[in-house]
This record gives structure tokens, sequence and C-alpha cells, in this order.
């Protein structure tokens, strides 16, 4: 999919979130939590069909914006909205958002081992000569701010709802 955008780069493009909770392990019984051949990955995110033909995005964040207060959402479609949908179009931001993401799920013990891995991955398997290799502070700093902008949004909609009472 990066292949594909990196070579039709302002041209139709394709995001992609890869958090954690976008996936599931088929085949998985928890009455038996162990891996086997059988089991596969499966993507199911359905809620953000990120494209964009010519820099435009066609995901719609209204839905994001519906209730803030008057000036808010002018500020969220600008900048912060924008940065956070062109992130999934970039490989290494989608890397640096799924590693990140292992905080919110609790697992900060496998960032550093699966950062280590990451890098070895974009220098060896994709030979990307302009890489610059992650960072276990990148990826805490990443989740900071992440969940920090998450707070502050689901702040302004409860504030919101409860002067509109």
């Amino acid at each position: 999919m990066f292949d594909l955008n990196a070579a039709h780069r302002g041209g139709q493009e394709i995001g992609f979130d890869a958090r954690f909770s976008n996936w599931a392990l088929v085949g998985f019984d928890p009455e038996k939590p162990c891996m086997t051949e059988r089991m596969r990955l499966a993507y199911l995110d359905t809620s953000t069909p990120l494209m964009r033909s010519r820099g435009q995005e066609h995901f719609d964040t209204a839905p994001f914006i519906r209730g803030m207060p008057a000036l808010l959402p002018m500020f969220l479609r600008r900048s912060a909205l924008n940065d956070l949908i062109a992130r999934y179009y970039n490989f290494r931001s989608v890397v640096v958002d799924l590693l990140a993401n292992l905080y919110a799920e609790g697992r900060p013990e496998l960032v550093p081992w699966l950062t280590d891995s990451a890098n070895w991955f974009f220098l060896a398997e994709r030979s990307d000569t302009h890489f610059r290799p992650l960072t276990v502070a990148e990826i805490k700093a990443h989740h900071r701010r992440d969940a920090l902008s998450w707070r502050a949004y689901l702040a302004a909609r409860k504030l919101t709802r409860k002067l509109r009472l």
C-alpha cells in the first residue's frame, strides 16, 4: 500500500490505521491461549476509509467535529485533523502510531523490542536509504501527544454538551 502511495503521490492514495484495536486474531481460543499455525490476523477497521485523490482527503471529518464549541471546529479542521489524518499515509508514521498504541493497550514493555524490530525491517527489508531510525523516546512522546489530544477533544465535547443543556 505504501509503495502504491509512493508511486502515485499526488494521485490516488490509501491511508492505513494500524492500531491494535483494529485487528483480530482469527481462530484464537481464550480457553487455550496459545498461537497455532491455523490462526491469522484480520483487519477490522471499517470506520476510517482513508483515501485521497490529488491531495484531496475523502475521509469525512464532520462526525469528529460535530458538537464542538463554535471556534474549535475551524481550528481542528485546519490543523489538528489534517496532521492526524496525514500520518496514516506515511509508512514510518503508521509504525510510530502503532508502537505508541502499545502504551494505551497496557503493553509498554514491548515498545523497545518492537522498535528495534521495526528499525531492522525498515533498514533491511525496505532498503530505505533516507530512513531515520525510530526511538523509544519518540514513540513515548507520540503516545503522550496523542493521549493529550484525545483527552482535550473529549473534554471539549463534554463541555459543549453541558453548555447546551
